[in-house]
């Protein structure tokens, strides 16, 4: 066999293997991402259309998450909102961290989200 074509081979074999190792880190990664959020419990939602005038946000839903008894609320635009100081201490150095919920955020003035909260405890048990 001319040369040419062994050197085509070992180059088209290499760039298969590439392939493959991509291909399976990917995978990996992807496996990865998806455990990441394990110690997280089953997020619980909570709509405006649900809660009525209940409804303490100025935004139409958010998801409550918790780790470890930091209970925080995250946005359709995946902004998070602490709702107790383990949350801010587990989030504060993130760039998706919005602070705490308050009026200057999500929280609409004159209400109260501590049933959220309250809530967040709940789905940590």
């Amino acid at each position: 066999m001319p040369t040419i074509f062994k050197w085509f081979f070992k180059i088209l074999g290499v760039m298969v293997l590439l392939i493959i190792i991509i291909l399976i880190f990917g995978i990996i990664l992807a496996i990865k991402d998806d455990n990441s959020n394990e110690a997280y419990k089953s997020p619980s939602v909570i709509t405006m259309e649900e809660y009525g005038e209940e409804y303490p946000y100025t935004v139409d839903n958010i998801k409550i998450k918790c780790e470890d008894d930091a209970v925080w609320v995250e946005d359709s635009a995946l902004n998070k909102y602490g709702l107790n100081g383990l949350a801010e201490n587990k989030l504060k150095n993130r760039k998706d961290y919005k602070g705490y919920t308050n009026p200057n955020n999500i929280l609409i003035e004159g209400k109260t989200d501590s049933w959220v909260l309250n809530k967040g405890f709940e789905l940590c048990k």
